[in-house]
């Protein structure tokens, strides 16, 4: 099954978008749970320099000179209840809503870890593109793979006010970022098992076309 599904669901409320918007701008600073930017602040914290030797080799690697990461922040109770009842569809009660910020041009190749699925939601408009893999080989480090050891399978470019499925176990990347990218997730993970397991449950709101 495709990493990407293109879903047909109603875009959200200008008002409401500009409140996301609001919201990731503030997040820029906010470390998100079980990503590199907490290993690395950790190590920082704790003075651990065989992690932050070995954060710095994953740097080089990569011809990065930072740790490119998604940032995230939990919606309230309140947001939560407005998407909703803005998409008019059965949601299951165990659903994370999410606004993500991506605000560096390029991301490791890696997955998300805890992560398996979402409804992704592209609130900017800009040239990213996200690339999925396959690899036969583990990553080096936590879940990142190095990128001789992947094969690209898949490249899209997610189009603003547009609603996907999105595999966050599949092994992917973002590149050619140029503004901040915004986006917000509505995470499936506490609901199913696997990405094909919510894939199946929602095949009735799929696009005909990607």
């Amino acid at each position: 099954m495709i990493p990407l599904i293109p879903l047909c669901l109603p875009k959200l409320t200008k008002p409401l978008v500009e409140d996301l918007i609001e919201l990731a701008n503030g997040i820029e600073d906010h470390i998100s749970k079980n990503t590199i930017g907490e290993i690395e602040h950790n190590a920082k914290l704790h003075n651990d320099k065989e992690v932050l030797n070995e954060l710095q080799a994953l740097k080089d690697m990569y011809g990065f000179d930072y740790l490119p990461q998604h940032r995230g922040k939990r919606l309230d109770n309140h947001m939560s209840d407005m998407i909703r009842k803005d998409l008019q569809i059965t949601l299951p009660y165990k659903a994370d809503f999410v606004i993500q910020l991506i605000n560096t041009e390029n991301t490791f190749i890696h997955n998300d870890g805890t992560r398996t699925c979402s409804f992704y939601y592209m609130i900017s408009n800009d040239t990213a593109t996200t690339s999925f893999y396959e690899s036969d080989k583990d990553p080096i480090y936590g879940t990142v793979w190095n990128p001789a050891d992947v094969i690209k399978t898949n490249t899209y470019t997610m189009k603003q006010d547009n609603w996907y499925m999105f595999n966050h176990n599949a092994i992917h990347s973002v590149n050619n970022v140029t503004t901040n990218r915004v986006g917000m997730l509505i995470d499936m993970s506490r609901c199913f098992d696997n990405y094909n397991q919510c894939a199946k449950h929602f095949e009735e709101l799929y696009a005909k076309t990607i």
